[in-house]
């Protein structure tokens, strides 16, 4: 199953995302933002599958390659990421599966003004598709920076720096600044947190309203 643009995202089987395969899409996402703007940094996230970590590193790798600074904002909700990049007027990269199974995962791409739409993901894929040539020729070579099974080769796996908090403190301060102040006094609220990356963050924000939140389901 190759990878390829869903709903919202590009998404795919885990054993199919290598980080060969999510850089070099990554690298044709910035390379077509930067026909559009002239950005310095990108934002990314990720979700709490056990996937992600990787392939962050990978879209770390492919930012480093384009010359821009990776903005590690953690383990966040992809709108407390999409909001901390239209803030900083920076596209963000969020690495999350949504819904979908385990053994899946996915990378949505959001351009410093909002979410890539199907047109643009035509231009990425184009992009994509010579980049994939161009890799091919580095692997005859053998100059790639990946080994023969796509992972990136240990001395080339750039660190993620320290968790920029903006993104989490923006996000709260965002329900929090619309809403009355202590608009949830008195309520109690349970909830069920399970494995969602947003089992901290909402909590935080509902408790921030006023609210008694009792936890469960971790």
């Amino acid at each position: 199953m190759a990878l390829r643009f869903g709903t919202s995202g590009l998404r795919g089987l885990v054993t199919d995302m290598t980080d060969r395969e999510c850089c070099l899409y990554t690298i044709a996402f910035l390379q077509y933002v930067k026909t559009k703007s002239s950005p310095r940094a990108v934002a990314i996230a990720g979700d709490l599958r056990k996937s992600t970590p990787r392939i962050l590193h990978a879209v770390a790798f492919a930012a480093q390659e384009e010359g821009l600074r990776a903005d590690y904002c953690g383990f966040v909700p992809t709108p407390a990421l999409t909001v901390h990049g239209l803030a900083s007027d920076v596209p963000g990269i969020m690495v999350t599966g949504s819904h979908i199974p385990e053994d899946r995962n996915g990378i949505k791409y959001n351009m410093p003004w909002g979410e890539v739409l199907k047109g643009d993901e035509e231009e990425i894929s184009l992009r994509y598709r010579v980049l994939k040539s161009e890799e091919q020729e580095r692997i005859r070579q053998g100059s790639s920076a990946f080994t023969d099974e796509g992972n990136l080769k240990p001395e080339r796996r750039p660190a993620l720096g320290q968790e920029n908090p903006a993104a989490r403190r923006d996000y709260i301060d965002r329900f929090v600044s619309f809403f009355s102040p202590g608009c949830l006094d008195g309520l109690t609220i349970v909830f069920y947190q399970h494995s969602s990356v947003s089992r901290q963050i909402l909590p935080e924000a509902l408790h921030a309203l006023g609210a008694r939140v009792v936890e469960v389901g971790w």
